[in-house]
């Protein structure tokens, strides 16, 4: 219950723009250990660290790098005048 109000927090920030995006994730992640820590002992570095899905990240981090190419070079535009 407590995950799902920061993230709905979390997205109302991203949704009317009031902090940049970046700022958001990083209050958002610093939120979820504080209540971790409140909840639970705190929790280690090392321990965090486990909680990431590199998989994931390097999914995303492909995507950015395709999208951007793909916007340089004008492919979203040709594609909108064929659509």
């Amino acid at each position: 219950v407590i995950a799902g109000i920061i993230l709905l927090g979390v997205y109302t920030l991203i949704i009317f723009e009031l902090v940049p995006r970046t700022l958001v994730a990083m209050i958002g992640a610093t939120v979820t250990v504080c209540v971790y820590s409140m909840l639970h002992e705190r929790p280690s570095i090392e321990y965090i660290v486990t909680w990431i899905d590199y998989e994931t990240v390097i999914l995303l981090f492909g995507m950015m790098v395709m999208v951007q190419i793909l916007s340089s070079t004008g492919a979203f535009e040709k594609v909108t005048l064929y659509g």
